[in-house]
Order: C-alpha cells, then structure tokens, then sequence
C-alpha cells in the first residue's frame, strides 16, 4: 500500500497526503535543494549589445574561412553529395538566421 501511495504522491501530492492520513500512514515530504546559484548581474544592453555583435562578426569571418577550406573538399571528390548536404544544411540556419536580424 505505500508504494501505491508513493506513486500516488508524485502525480498528485495532496490527495496522497490525504490517503495517507485515512489508512493511517505518514508521508513526508522531500525537501527542495536550495539553490545556490548566484544570478549574472545585469549588464549594460549596449554593452552586450555590441559584443555579441563582434562575437557574430568573428563567426562570419570563422564561416568564410571554413567555407573555403570546404570547397576544397568538394574540388577533390566533385561527386559527394555529402558536401553538398552540408552546404543545404548551412544555407537553411543562415536563411533562419537572416530571419531574425530582418524582422
């Protein structure tokens, strides 16, 4: 029976304290962890503003560099349609991606 009632107690705690008293039984209750987490202070919006701008810039000079490095892959095996899945890939989230910076 009182594994019934811990079942009972993860889908709805109140009525299996209930249950519990009617049958004679005592459920405690787990205690929640505190978390100890400290929140990040709020920084300044055009500060962050302007470093995930550079960040993103870096990222577009990384694809640039990474695109190149790939075509040259594809130079050596023109048939692998795996590379150009890649590249179908990539183009999807860029055009996600320009989504968001358009609207």
């Amino acid at each position: 029976m009182k594994d019934e009632l811990k079942l009972l107690y993860k889908k709805d705690p109140d009525l299996a304290q209930e249950a519990a008293k009617v049958l004679g039984f005592k459920i405690e209750a787990k205690k929640k962890k505190k978390c100890n987490a400290k929140p990040k202070p709020v920084s300044d919006p055009k500060k962050e503003y302007e470093s995930r701008k550079k960040d993103i810039i870096s990222y577009i000079v990384n694809l640039n560099k990474h695109l190149k490095a790939h075509t040259k892959k594809f130079e050596q095996d023109p048939k692998n349609w795996a590379l150009v899945g890649d590249l179908g890939y990539v183009k999807e989230h860029l055009s996600e991606i320009l989504d968001v910076l358009a609207g």
